[in-house]
């Protein structure tokens, strides 16, 4: 990757950041959703093989070839949900430029629009990690839903929903609850209080339709891909806000500003009335 010229080193660092200083270790998480939440370190182990396995099978293909084959096998059926940098959808627009023909619809949660940036004053982190790939996604030839930093930081887990999660009877609810105490801790800084942000949940379920936004205006869009102050900064035309946001010629990215209810009670509702058990 570093011989390609076109791949500069500020580039690179973005690509290859992590996040675990925020989300903790994915692979630990996933050893103590069963040792610790069922006492079996033996199905821990066989829940990490079978992951092993599932990655193996996967490498033949990558993401991008992936996404281009389901689009092509279900067209119009599939709800694309971008939760992290852009990378992989850019690469399949590029493998395939019919893409945005073949998708029901295209989700991402990334960029800010009216509020300042999670990683730099003005930049969201998946934006951030790959400004490159943004700016092929948003302006592509699809109607784009952005779910940015103006909402997700508006809506709120907050301890006594995690409490919920801990005192469910199931394993899987009580795993997600103490994952959450170290996010929680992280965003002790931001809020002030133990809380979380709901960032990924709430792009997917605005993609299924679960929650309604009640303020969503549909602009033009645009990503800095330069190199100073500015880089992954997404540029939404908000420029309507005062006029209530007539209709723009052209525009294709819908931003939800706000939502219609509270979407902490309907997601701690779900992960518990639909969690799946772990196999005995």
């Amino acid at each position: 990757m570093a011989s390609n010229p076109n791949i500069t080193d500020q580039m690179l660092e973005g690509l290859m950041a992590t996040a675990d200083r925020i989300h903790g270790s994915v692979a630990g998480k996933q050893m103590n959703l069963w040792s610790q939440k069922t006492g079996d370190d033996q199905r821990a182990e066989e829940a990490m093989n079978l992951r092993t396995a599932v990655l193996s099978a996967l490498a033949a293909e990558s993401a991008a070839e992936m996404l281009v084959r389901l689009a092509r096998e279900y067209p119009g059926e599939l709800r694309v949900v971008a939760i992290g940098p852009l990378s992989n959808l850019a690469q399949a627009l590029e493998l395939d430029p019919s893409l945005p023909c073949l998708v029901e619809s295209v989700t991402v949660m990334g960029g800010a629009a009216l509020a300042p940036g999670n990683i730099t004053p003005v930049a969201e982190a998946n934006i951030w990690h790959d400004p490159e790939a943004a700016a092929l996604v948003l302006p592509a030839d699809w109607d784009v839903t952005l779910v940015p930093l103006d909402v997700t930081m508006a809506s709120v887990l907050e301890e006594p929903h995690r409490q919920e999660l801990l005192a469910s009877a199931e394993p899987v609810p009580r795993a997600l609850g103490e994952m959450l105490g170290y996010y929680f801790r992280f965003y002790e800084g931001i809020y002030g209080r133990p809380c979380s942000a709901m960032h990924d949940p709430l792009a997917a379920a605005l993609a299924v339709g679960a929650v309604k936004p009640a303020l969503a205006p549909v602009v033009r869009a645009a990503v800095d891909t330069s190199s100073g102050l500015g880089r992954g900064q997404t540029v939404c035309d908000m420029r309507g806000l005062y006029a209530g946001y007539p209709p723009v010629s052209g525009a294709r990215c819908r931003v939800v500003l706000s939502l219609e209810e509270d979407f902490a009670p309907h997601l701690v509702e779900t992960l518990l009335s639909s969690s799946p058990r772990c196999p005995s």
